[in-house]
Protein backbone atom coordinates (compact mmCIF):
# COMPACT_ATOMS: atom_id res chain seq x y z
CA UNK A 1 0.00 0.00 0.00
CA UNK A 2 2.83 2.37 1.03
CA UNK A 3 4.20 1.79 -2.40
CA UNK A 4 1.37 2.62 -4.31
CA UNK A 5 1.17 5.50 -2.61
CA UNK A 6 5.07 6.54 -3.08
CA UNK A 7 4.45 5.73 -6.88
CA UNK A 8 1.57 7.92 -7.09
CA UNK A 9 2.82 10.55 -5.07
CA UNK A 10 5.67 10.42 -7.87
CA UNK A 11 3.90 11.07 -10.65
CA UNK A 12 1.37 13.20 -9.03
CA UNK A 13 4.61 15.65 -8.84
CA UNK A 14 5.77 15.60 -12.29
CA UNK A 15 3.62 18.54 -13.29
CA UNK A 16 5.21 20.24 -10.41
CA UNK A 17 8.53 19.67 -11.54
CA UNK A 18 7.47 20.40 -15.48
CA UNK A 19 5.79 23.90 -14.43
CA UNK A 20 9.05 24.82 -12.20
CA UNK A 21 11.30 24.06 -15.18
CA UNK A 22 8.63 26.52 -17.33
CA UNK A 23 9.24 29.59 -14.65
CA UNK A 24 13.20 28.69 -14.77
CA UNK A 25 13.27 28.99 -18.55
CA UNK A 26 11.20 32.24 -18.71
CA UNK A 27 13.99 34.45 -18.80
CA UNK A 28 15.05 32.80 -22.06
CA UNK A 29 11.93 32.47 -23.62
CA UNK A 30 9.86 35.10 -22.34
CA UNK A 31 9.98 37.96 -25.40
CA UNK A 32 9.60 41.40 -24.27
CA UNK A 33 6.02 42.75 -24.81
CA UNK A 34 5.91 46.47 -22.56
CA UNK A 35 4.64 49.73 -23.70
CA UNK A 36 7.22 52.22 -22.72
CA UNK A 37 6.30 55.72 -22.17
CA UNK A 38 9.52 57.36 -23.48
CA UNK A 39 7.10 56.94 -27.21
CA UNK A 40 4.99 59.29 -26.55
CA UNK A 41 5.51 62.92 -27.67
CA UNK A 42 3.23 65.34 -26.81
CA UNK A 43 2.65 66.10 -30.89
CA UNK A 44 1.30 62.26 -30.74
CA UNK A 45 -1.00 62.98 -28.05
CA UNK A 46 -4.94 63.56 -29.57
CA UNK A 47 -7.72 65.54 -27.49
CA UNK A 48 -11.06 62.94 -27.92
CA UNK A 49 -13.16 64.60 -25.69
CA UNK A 50 -13.68 67.99 -23.55
CA UNK A 51 -16.81 67.63 -20.92
CA UNK A 52 -18.05 70.39 -19.24
CA UNK A 53 -19.21 69.57 -15.58
CA UNK A 54 -21.86 72.66 -14.80
CA UNK A 55 -22.99 74.13 -11.45
CA UNK A 56 -24.89 76.69 -10.37
CA UNK A 57 -22.69 79.69 -8.43
CA UNK A 58 -25.37 81.77 -6.35
CA UNK A 59 -24.88 85.32 -6.24
CA UNK A 60 -25.73 85.45 -2.41
CA UNK A 61 -23.09 82.66 -1.56
CA UNK A 62 -20.13 84.62 -2.77
CA UNK A 63 -18.00 85.78 -0.45
CA UNK A 64 -16.08 89.57 -0.63
CA UNK A 65 -12.65 89.22 0.81
CA UNK A 66 -9.74 91.78 0.61
CA UNK A 67 -6.08 90.28 -0.23
CA UNK A 68 -2.92 92.61 -0.87
CA UNK A 69 -5.26 95.40 -0.82
CA UNK A 70 -7.29 93.81 -3.96
CA UNK A 71 -11.21 92.98 -3.39
CA UNK A 72 -11.84 89.25 -4.83
CA UNK A 73 -14.93 87.06 -4.41
CA UNK A 74 -14.95 83.49 -3.71
CA UNK A 75 -17.54 81.40 -4.75
CA UNK A 76 -16.59 77.95 -3.99
CA UNK A 77 -13.95 76.02 -2.45
CA UNK A 78 -11.88 72.67 -4.08
CA UNK A 79 -10.15 70.69 -1.55
CA UNK A 80 -8.83 73.11 0.77
CA UNK A 81 -8.50 75.82 -1.91
CA UNK A 82 -10.07 78.83 -2.52
CA UNK A 83 -12.02 79.73 -6.34
CA UNK A 84 -11.68 83.14 -6.26
CA UNK A 85 -12.81 85.54 -8.98
CA UNK A 86 -11.55 88.86 -9.58
CA UNK A 87 -13.25 92.45 -8.66
CA UNK A 88 -13.05 92.66 -13.16
CA UNK A 89 -14.27 89.12 -13.57
CA UNK A 90 -16.86 89.31 -10.91
CA UNK A 91 -18.35 92.82 -12.74
CA UNK A 92 -18.58 91.03 -15.87
CA UNK A 93 -20.51 87.98 -14.56
CA UNK A 94 -22.77 89.84 -12.10
CA UNK A 95 -22.94 93.39 -13.73
CA UNK A 96 -25.91 94.22 -11.47
CA UNK A 97 -28.42 92.79 -8.60
CA UNK A 98 -30.83 91.21 -11.15
CA UNK A 99 -27.90 88.78 -12.18
CA UNK A 100 -29.21 86.09 -9.15
CA UNK A 101 -27.09 83.26 -10.44
CA UNK A 102 -24.65 81.63 -13.29
CA UNK A 103 -23.82 79.27 -14.41
CA UNK A 104 -20.10 77.94 -14.24
CA UNK A 105 -18.05 74.56 -15.50
CA UNK A 106 -15.81 72.04 -14.40
CA UNK A 107 -13.45 71.03 -17.86
CA UNK A 108 -12.89 67.88 -17.95
CA UNK A 109 -10.33 66.92 -21.04
CA UNK A 110 -9.93 63.65 -22.68
CA UNK A 111 -6.58 62.26 -24.50
CA UNK A 112 -5.58 59.72 -25.95
CA UNK A 113 -2.47 57.91 -27.63
CA UNK A 114 -2.43 54.83 -30.14
CA UNK A 115 0.45 52.89 -31.74
CA UNK A 116 1.20 49.08 -32.73
CA UNK A 117 3.53 49.00 -29.26
CA UNK A 118 0.86 49.97 -26.94
CA UNK A 119 -1.76 53.09 -26.27
CA UNK A 120 -2.51 55.78 -22.96
CA UNK A 121 -5.60 57.31 -21.84
CA UNK A 122 -5.75 60.33 -20.01
CA UNK A 123 -8.62 61.98 -18.17
CA UNK A 124 -7.90 65.22 -17.34
CA UNK A 125 -9.63 67.79 -14.74
CA UNK A 126 -9.11 71.57 -14.67
CA UNK A 127 -8.79 72.88 -10.74
CA UNK A 128 -10.30 76.02 -11.45
CA UNK A 129 -14.08 76.55 -13.12
CA UNK A 130 -14.81 78.60 -16.18
CA UNK A 131 -18.11 80.68 -16.47
CA UNK A 132 -17.49 80.34 -20.01
CA UNK A 133 -18.36 77.02 -21.82
CA UNK A 134 -14.63 77.05 -23.47
CA UNK A 135 -11.14 76.34 -23.40
CA UNK A 136 -7.71 77.95 -23.86
CA UNK A 137 -5.41 75.65 -26.36
CA UNK A 138 -2.67 76.59 -24.03
CA UNK A 139 -3.70 74.95 -21.68
CA UNK A 140 -3.80 71.78 -23.73
CA UNK A 141 -0.89 71.87 -24.80
CA UNK A 142 0.64 72.49 -21.41
CA UNK A 143 -1.42 69.08 -19.88
CA UNK A 144 -0.04 67.21 -23.17
CA UNK A 145 3.73 68.19 -21.82
CA UNK A 146 2.80 67.23 -18.27
CA UNK A 147 0.87 63.87 -19.61
CA UNK A 148 4.60 63.27 -21.33
CA UNK A 149 6.64 63.97 -17.88
CA UNK A 150 4.95 61.89 -16.51
CA UNK A 151 4.71 58.89 -18.64
CA UNK A 152 8.55 59.17 -19.15
CA UNK A 153 10.92 56.17 -17.70
CA UNK A 154 7.02 54.56 -17.28
CA UNK A 155 6.68 50.89 -18.13
CA UNK A 156 2.63 50.08 -19.20
CA UNK A 157 1.09 46.97 -18.73
CA UNK A 158 -2.41 45.64 -17.93
CA UNK A 159 -1.91 45.03 -14.24
CA UNK A 160 -3.42 46.01 -11.09
CA UNK A 161 -3.68 48.90 -9.20
CA UNK A 162 -3.38 47.69 -5.49
CA UNK A 163 -0.03 46.02 -5.62
CA UNK A 164 3.44 46.41 -7.30
CA UNK A 165 4.55 44.16 -10.22
CA UNK A 166 7.64 43.49 -11.82
CA UNK A 167 7.97 42.13 -14.90
CA UNK A 168 9.95 39.12 -16.06
CA UNK A 169 13.45 41.02 -16.06
CA UNK A 170 12.64 42.64 -12.72
CA UNK A 171 11.65 46.18 -13.83
CA UNK A 172 8.15 47.74 -11.92
CA UNK A 173 5.00 47.64 -15.14
CA UNK A 174 1.79 49.82 -14.08
CA UNK A 175 -1.15 50.27 -15.41
CA UNK A 176 -2.59 53.35 -14.22
CA UNK A 177 -0.54 56.57 -13.00
CA UNK A 178 -2.03 59.92 -11.15
CA UNK A 179 -1.17 63.40 -11.80
CA UNK A 180 -1.86 66.55 -9.43
CA UNK A 181 -0.57 69.64 -9.78
CA UNK A 182 -1.61 73.21 -8.52
CA UNK A 183 -3.95 73.33 -11.79
CA UNK A 184 -4.71 70.17 -12.94
CA UNK A 185 -5.83 66.35 -11.28
CA UNK A 186 -6.56 63.67 -13.19
CA UNK A 187 -5.54 59.95 -14.15
CA UNK A 188 -3.45 58.11 -16.52
CA UNK A 189 -3.70 54.49 -17.94
CA UNK A 190 -1.89 52.86 -20.59
CA UNK A 191 -1.14 49.07 -21.79
CA UNK A 192 0.71 46.94 -24.27
CA UNK A 193 -0.51 46.03 -27.76
CA UNK A 194 2.22 43.70 -28.84
CA UNK A 195 1.81 40.51 -30.12
CA UNK A 196 2.78 37.67 -27.47
CA UNK A 197 5.64 35.43 -28.67
CA UNK A 198 5.89 31.47 -29.53
CA UNK A 199 6.08 30.32 -26.00
CA UNK A 200 4.69 33.53 -23.78
CA UNK A 201 1.42 32.15 -22.99
CA UNK A 202 2.85 29.94 -20.85
CA UNK A 203 4.05 32.06 -17.81
CA UNK A 204 2.99 34.06 -15.04
CA UNK A 205 2.12 37.38 -16.33
CA UNK A 206 0.47 36.44 -20.05
CA UNK A 207 -2.81 37.97 -18.80
CA UNK A 208 -0.84 41.38 -18.98
CA UNK A 209 -0.36 41.37 -22.55
CA UNK A 210 -2.83 40.89 -25.82
CA UNK A 211 -3.41 37.27 -26.20
CA UNK A 212 -3.49 35.09 -29.05
CA UNK A 213 -5.43 31.97 -30.16
CA UNK A 214 -3.22 29.27 -30.60
CA UNK A 215 -2.24 25.79 -30.73
CA UNK A 216 -0.50 24.75 -27.67
CA UNK A 217 1.03 21.70 -26.07
CA UNK A 218 -1.78 20.45 -23.68
CA UNK A 219 0.71 19.18 -21.42
CA UNK A 220 2.51 22.16 -21.33
CA UNK A 221 -0.93 24.39 -21.38
CA UNK A 222 -1.43 22.23 -18.28
CA UNK A 223 1.35 22.38 -16.27
CA UNK A 224 1.92 26.06 -16.54
CA UNK A 225 -1.54 26.53 -14.82
CA UNK A 226 -0.30 24.91 -11.72
CA UNK A 227 1.98 28.15 -11.62
CA UNK A 228 0.04 29.84 -8.46
CA UNK A 229 0.86 33.10 -9.61
CA UNK A 230 -0.85 32.88 -13.33
CA UNK A 231 -4.51 34.15 -14.04
CA UNK A 232 -7.06 31.35 -13.26
CA UNK A 233 -4.29 28.85 -11.75
CA UNK A 234 -5.49 25.57 -10.79
CA UNK A 235 -2.42 25.24 -8.17
CA UNK A 236 -4.57 25.37 -5.08
CA UNK A 237 -7.06 22.89 -6.62
CA UNK A 238 -4.49 20.41 -7.32
CA UNK A 239 -2.77 20.67 -4.05
CA UNK A 240 -5.76 20.47 -2.00
CA UNK A 241 -6.57 16.94 -3.69
CA UNK A 242 -3.72 15.18 -1.93
CA UNK A 243 -4.34 17.23 1.30
CA UNK A 244 -7.68 16.16 1.24
CA UNK A 245 -6.70 12.62 1.08
CA UNK A 246 -3.98 12.65 3.75
CA UNK A 247 -7.07 13.63 6.14
CA UNK A 248 -9.39 10.50 4.45
CA UNK A 249 -6.01 8.15 5.48
CA UNK A 250 -5.72 9.67 8.77
CA UNK A 251 -9.10 9.02 9.93
CA UNK A 252 -9.78 5.60 7.81
CA UNK A 253 -6.00 4.17 9.46
CA UNK A 254 -6.67 5.51 13.00
CA UNK A 255 -10.49 6.29 13.83
CA UNK A 256 -9.83 2.87 15.90
CA UNK A 257 -7.10 4.61 17.77
CA UNK A 258 -8.99 8.09 17.92
CA UNK A 259 -11.92 5.66 19.97
CA UNK A 260 -9.32 4.74 22.58
CA UNK A 261 -8.04 7.71 23.76
CA UNK A 262 -9.18 9.80 26.47
CA UNK A 263 -11.91 12.45 25.97
CA UNK A 264 -9.15 15.48 26.44
CA UNK A 265 -6.78 14.04 23.33
CA UNK A 266 -9.19 12.98 21.52
CA UNK A 267 -10.41 16.84 21.53
CA UNK A 268 -7.55 17.84 20.66
CA UNK A 269 -7.37 15.00 17.39
CA UNK A 270 -10.96 16.59 16.05
CA UNK A 271 -9.59 20.00 16.43
CA UNK A 272 -6.43 19.84 14.64
CA UNK A 273 -8.07 18.15 11.54
CA UNK A 274 -10.92 20.62 11.50
CA UNK A 275 -8.14 23.34 11.99
CA UNK A 276 -6.77 21.61 9.20
CA UNK A 277 -9.57 21.12 7.25
CA UNK A 278 -9.81 25.17 7.38
CA UNK A 279 -6.56 25.70 6.14
CA UNK A 280 -6.78 23.51 3.21
CA UNK A 281 -9.85 24.91 2.14
CA UNK A 282 -8.53 28.68 2.86
CA UNK A 283 -5.31 28.00 1.03
CA UNK A 284 -7.41 26.19 -2.15
CA UNK A 285 -9.47 29.11 -2.31
CA UNK A 286 -6.33 32.04 -1.97
CA UNK A 287 -5.64 33.41 -5.18
CA UNK A 288 -2.23 35.75 -4.83
CA UNK A 289 -1.46 39.26 -7.01
CA UNK A 290 0.48 37.69 -10.12
CA UNK A 291 4.17 38.10 -9.66
CA UNK A 292 3.54 39.56 -6.62
CA UNK A 293 5.24 38.84 -2.83
CA UNK A 294 3.46 40.19 -0.07
CA UNK A 295 2.85 39.83 3.83
CA UNK A 296 0.37 38.35 5.13
CA UNK A 297 -1.91 39.75 8.23
CA UNK A 298 -3.64 36.58 9.18
CA UNK A 299 -1.31 35.63 11.90
CA UNK A 300 1.64 36.88 13.71
CA UNK A 301 3.01 33.49 12.24
CA UNK A 302 2.50 34.49 9.30
CA UNK A 303 4.09 37.87 9.70
CA UNK A 304 7.14 36.26 11.17
CA UNK A 305 7.59 33.91 8.85
CA UNK A 306 6.45 36.69 5.84
CA UNK A 307 10.20 38.02 6.56
CA UNK A 308 12.03 35.27 5.58
CA UNK A 309 10.39 36.30 1.73
CA UNK A 310 7.95 33.52 1.55
CA UNK A 311 4.58 34.59 0.30
CA UNK A 312 0.82 33.92 1.76
CA UNK A 313 0.68 30.33 -0.16
CA UNK A 314 3.92 29.14 1.02
CA UNK A 315 3.31 30.33 4.55
CA UNK A 316 -0.26 28.44 4.19
CA UNK A 317 1.26 25.26 2.70
CA UNK A 318 4.14 25.19 5.70
CA UNK A 319 1.52 25.84 8.71
CA UNK A 320 -0.49 22.95 6.83
CA UNK A 321 2.29 20.59 6.56
CA UNK A 322 3.69 21.19 10.10
CA UNK A 323 -0.06 20.07 11.51
CA UNK A 324 0.03 17.19 9.41
CA UNK A 325 3.20 16.21 10.43
CA UNK A 326 2.19 16.79 14.84
CA UNK A 327 -1.14 14.50 14.03
CA UNK A 328 0.59 11.87 12.15
CA UNK A 329 3.83 12.09 15.08
CA UNK A 330 0.75 12.31 18.01
CA UNK A 331 -0.57 8.85 16.33
CA UNK A 332 2.51 7.42 16.27
CA UNK A 333 3.20 7.36 19.96
CA UNK A 334 4.63 11.07 20.11
CA UNK A 335 3.20 12.29 23.76
CA UNK A 336 1.57 15.67 22.71
CA UNK A 337 -1.13 16.06 26.20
Amino acid sequence: MNQYCIFIGIIYMIPFLIMIGISISRKRLETDRNFYGNEIQPENIELTNVKYNSFEVQRDEIKKITEMGKIKYVYGYFEDEQVILSEKEYLKYFPDSNVKAMIAYYITFEFDYHSNNGEMHAEIDLMKPSFEKMYDAKNVEEIKNIICNECKNKIFAYVGECFKYKDFKGRRVTHYLSIETSEIEGKITGKSNKKPGKYDWMFSDSSWYPEEIQKRNKILAFCSYLNPYKENSIFGTYVTIPFLGMLYFLYSNYHETIATMSVQNTYFIYFSLLILAILIFRFSICVPPPNKSYVSHISVIHKIVSGFGMDAQAINLFIIISLIYLIISYFCGVSIL
